[in-house]
């Protein structure tokens, strides 16, 4: 679009319409390109990320983030050596998607993106006799230039919980054991805070966030989980497991953030636990889960009004310690998207109507404000005229609404979807809500 006339330049369909996808992240700019993934691996789709000439909108490369049919032929080397970690030498039902997160480093000119699982969820009838499964649940480095790649680290091999690595990615420059390291930051799903090398993909740091119970630990000499038994639910006797996190996982979509002036990340976390349960004819990847904890899985989305848990959580995570400096709990989970600032000072709303202002480095609560609705999106900051306003999108809208167990109950958090500007001398208030 041109912004300032705000009419279309050019157009380009980057999925095919006969087949079941999505875009549910936002589009990367950078080197005259624009990156774009694709969702929707839960219901089949292929994933993969293209770069589009940004004037003209031609498509420049695609990488595939899981092998096809063999019968078709591989698209090149790297889709065949992935196709060596699937037992049938290809993903029958797609996965991989690259939903969400995609960064460019300017520096090294690499892309980095994140990647979601594959389906059925049981690895068994997925990939019969083994295999990781590459590249699920990755985050992968390939050159800007060319789509060539470069490394990837798979933080979940052969997953089995969808607890996907499409979560957002921060870069920075770290001293990290004595030597200056440009270094790549994660908190996925699966409870895990990774810090990677973004120049070679070594690991350097792997530290559960939240109390993390389908692994102990990630061995750093191999950088793959070590599992607890019992956690493989479809081994199990009765076909069930209760793990944290759950298939929401640990760190969803809103974005976390990371402070030059503490050094620390913040992520809007949740811990809760979940069970899952194999049942091959069920419609949602042949498995049963819950999203809360309740007894009883139910087809699809289980949801339980009225929770209230302190499950939510707001954690101010030292990427050197690999430990938390500070935590806030909130009463629910899925809460919105951080945003730190210079002045000390960390924003973040929540899923039942709270926008709050907390002190960078202590996590003391500084403000606060009812904006009547859930907030999912991270804040922004601008000024005009030399004027600083933070801006805050609130609405009750979205998958958000079937996740949040209050949503559909009648209760708070329901509001209209609003807009909202902060600014140190606003005097302005909202309406009471109607109904």
């Amino acid at each position: 679009m041109d912004a300032v006339k705000g009419t279309q330049i050019w157009e380009e369909l980057t999925c095919d319409p006969a087949q079941e996808y999505t875009i549910t992240g936002a589009p990367r700019a950078a080197k005259g390109k624009v990156f774009i993934g694709n969702g929707a691996s839960d219901f089949g789709s292929r994933g993969y990320v293209s770069a589009y000439d940004a004037d003209t909108g031609k498509l420049i490369w695609r990488f595939w983030n899981v092998p096809g049919n063999p019968a078709l032929g591989y698209e090149n080397e790297t889709v065949k050596m992935a196709a060596e970690t699937w037992a049938d030498g290809w993903a029958k039902n797609g996965g991989g998607s690259a939903w969400d997160a995609i960064v460019f480093d300017e520096e090294l000119d690499h892309l980095y993106f994140g990647t979601d699982s594959a389906i059925p969820y049981d690895p068994s009838e997925r990939s019969p006799g083994g295999g990781d499964n590459l590249f699920t649940n990755s985050i992968v480095a390939v050159d800007a230039d060319t789509g060539e790649y470069k490394w990837h680290y798979q933080t979940v091999p052969n997953d089995a919980w969808d607890y996907n690595a499409t979560n957002h990615i921060i870069l920075a420059d770290l001293k990290f054991y004595g030597r200056h390291r440009k270094v790549l930051m994660q908190a996925p799903k699966n409870g895990f805070f990774y810090v990677i090398d973004r120049v070679t993909g070594e690991l350097l740091s792997a530290k559960p966030y939240i109390g993390v119970t389908w692994a102990s630990h990630i061995d750093m000499k191999t950088g793959r989980p070590v599992e607890n038994p019992g956690a493989r639910y479809y081994k199990n006797e009765d076909l069930k497991a209760e793990v944290i996190p759950s298939l929401l996982g640990a760190h969803n979509w809103h974005p976390m953030s990371y402070s030059q002036y503490t050094r620390l990340v913040y992520i809007p976390a949740h811990e809760f636990k979940s069970t899952y349960h194999l049942k091959p004819d069920s419609l949602f990847g042949g498995m049963l889960f819950n999203y809360y904890g309740d007894d009883m899985a139910e087809e699809g989305l289980h949801l339980k009004p009225g929770l209230e848990g302190k499950i939510g959580r707001l954690i101010a995570w030292d990427p050197l310690k690999g430990e938390a400096r500070w935590q806030v709990d909130h009463v629910l989970p899925m809460n919105g998207g951080v945003m730190s600032t210079a002045g000390n000072l960390v924003f973040q709303g929540t899923a039942v109507g709270g926008f709050h202002a907390f002190s960078a480095d202590t996590g003391k609560q500084l403000w606060s404000y009812n904006v009547q609705a859930s907030v999912q999106a991270p804040p922004i900051t601008y000024s005009v005229d030399g004027k600083q306003y933070v801006l805050a999108s609130a609405g009750a809208g979205g998958v958000a609404r079937i996740m949040v167990p209050l949503y559909g109950t009648g209760d708070k958090a329901l509001g209209p979807s609003r807009l909202i500007a902060f600014t140190l001398d606003g005097k302005s208030e909202l309406p009471e809500p109607v109904g």
